[in-house]
């Protein structure tokens, strides 16, 4: 697993320090898995946030789509899986049409990033897109019930995965 996390950006609810947990805790799941690609989890990753503007300007840019998105993914090189662009305001709407918190809508959005840097791509082909957001789905599920239900004491967390399978609107 990657012990180099970078963050780069300005944040206002979410945090670093939560953020880097996460992310550990998703590419370690991700290790643990029958996945394609999976010794690229080893190399350096890099989280970018970037504000409404500017993630409108890039999805525009390389898929020529005119509106600021989740999270974009780039591939990395020989030393670095690749880089992930987040935009915080898009993650802080999309938690509440979920009923997630900011930090759970972000994980998913991380699980699905990470599976683009591994080769996943769920707008090529339909076998495809079910066998990548199932993998996302479980990381997803197994995260929450692992840090929201052991560390809060809830017996009912929201189940971002199957509002994901009813919602086809998925712009990333």
């Amino acid at each position: 697993m990657t012990e180099q996390i970078q963050v780069q950006g300005r944040l206002t609810h979410l945090k670093i320090r939560q953020i880097q947990q996460i992310a550990q805790w998703v590419l370690s799941e991700l290790q643990e898995r029958k996945l394609r690609n999976k010794s690229e989890l080893q190399k350096e990753l890099t989280l970018i946030f970037f504000s409404e503007k500017k993630a409108r300007e890039l999805n525009l840019q390389y898929r020529q789509k005119d509106y600021a998105t989740d999270v974009l993914s780039f591939e990395g090189d020989e030393f670095s899986l690749g880089e992930l662009v987040f935009c915080e305001k898009v993650i802080l709407r999309q938690a509440r049409e979920h009923g997630l918190r900011p930090h759970q809508e972000w994980a998913y959005l991380l699980i699905h990033g990470v599976l683009h840097l591994l080769g996943y791509d769920h707008e090529l082909k339909k076998v495809e897109a079910r066998k990548m957001f199932k993998i996302q789905d479980e990381v997803f599920d197994r995260w929450m019930k692992s840090h929201e239900i052991l560390r809060r004491g809830r017996s009912h967390v929201h189940r971002r995965g199957n509002l994901r399978t009813q919602k086809t609107t998925r712009r990333s």
